[in-house]
């Protein structure tokens, strides 16, 4: 069976100003996460996404409609990366941002 949060869209990203990665759900925008990794970023976010799902059902509120089933994007460099979802493991990220000085 197929994990709820694998129906969202995430991205990913490197925060200079909070010095670590910074993980969201489009579909859930009040949402964050962060990690000092991206997939440490990303396994927070997934988490968050399904407390936030557990509440919806619970108060009975629709659950918003996913944007891009699955997607997962890396911002890296000014760039972003779009990497479809595995359903087994997570995409290897891009390589670590440059050191901040």
């Amino acid at each position: 069976m197929q994990k709820p949060t694998n129906r969202y869209s995430f991205n990913v990203f490197w925060s200079d100003e909070d010095e670590s990665y910074i993980a969201l759900c489009p579909e859930f925008p009040r949402l964050s996460a962060f990690g000092d990794t991206p997939e440490q970023a990303l396994v927070e976010i997934k988490a968050v996404v399904e407390l936030a799902i557990e509440t919806y059902h619970e108060e009975g509120w629709p659950l918003p409609q996913p944007r891009n089933k699955g997607r997962i994007r890396w911002l890296h460099q000014g760039r972003l990366k779009a990497i479809p979802t595995l359903p087994q493991a997570a995409p290897t990220p891009p390589a670590n941002p440059p050191a901040t000085g």
